[in-house]
């Protein structure tokens, strides 16, 4: 289980796009979702179902999004912490 904690700047950013990805080759499973999060939301709760519990390395890529609709993308990063700080800079 992860959670999505937001922690981006409210007055800077309205909405945050996280994109997770998990993979496992061996089982044939594959898991992506795309969450979006309203600044000052409550955290969101994901749930990956996984085949191969050592396999617990996931992507996720965050998307902040200004009042002007401007987007800030980040690169895809490899965690396995079940706690991802929705913030700018990742």
């Amino acid at each position: 289980n992860l959670t999505l904690q937001p922690a981006f700047n409210p007055s800077a950013y309205t909405l945050a796009v996280v994109e997770l990805s998990y993979q496992d080759t061996a089982n044939s499973y594959n898991f992506q979702n795309t969450y979006e999060i309203q600044a000052n939301s409550p955290p969101v709760k994901v749930h990956i179902p996984l085949i191969n519990r050592t396999l617990n390395q996931y992507q996720y890529r965050i998307t902040l999004i200004n009042s002007a609709n401007q987007q800030s993308q980040g690169q895809y990063q490899t965690a396995s912490d079940p706690l991802v700080l929705v913030t700018s800079g990742t």
